[in-house]
């Protein structure tokens, strides 16, 4: 009886500790490919690429964040300081053309559509280096934020 219940415990750990390295090994990060994403990482940060473009509606502004979802993706893009801030109004006979104005950071309002020049620091994070406020498809305003 004595050795049943000694068999069932040394089953029953053994089961537990099978469990607890097949989760970590579930849960634990693919490295398979880090030295491609470091590579690409290093490309995309360096001064051969000045750009990258992020584009969608801006779901929230919190400090210098910009949070900004386009279909079912949103992306948050810390924006630099020193980054340059433009908007665009409608001009000319029914609207048909449109100039760009300097604006300021605040002129960036929950709802509008912008267009966000990034920069891929080395570090991995994204900075926002220009932001474009863009007219909406359909829309009536002809004036400048």
């Amino acid at each position: 009886m004595l050795l049943v219940i000694g068999l069932i415990l040394f089953i029953f750990i053994l089961g537990a500790g099978t469990g607890v390295v097949f989760q970590a090994q579930k849960n634990a990060p693919r490295l398979k490919n880090a030295d491609k994403n470091i590579a690409v990482i290093k490309s995309l940060s360096s001064k051969a690429v000045p750009s990258i473009v992020a584009y969608g509606q801006v779901a929230k502004v919190d400090g210098k964040n910009v949070t900004i979802s386009y279909m079912s993706d949103s992306v948050t893009v810390h924006i630099a300081d020193s980054a340059q801030v433009y908007s665009f109004a409608k001009t000319g006979a029914k609207g048909t053309s449109s100039t760009q104005q300097n604006a300021n950071f605040t002129d960036i309002k929950k709802g509008d559509t912008v267009s966000i020049n990034l920069k891929l620091l080395a570090d991995g994070t994204l900075e926002g280096s220009t932001v474009n406020i863009l007219i909406p498809f359909g829309s009536a305003n002809n004036t400048a934020k």
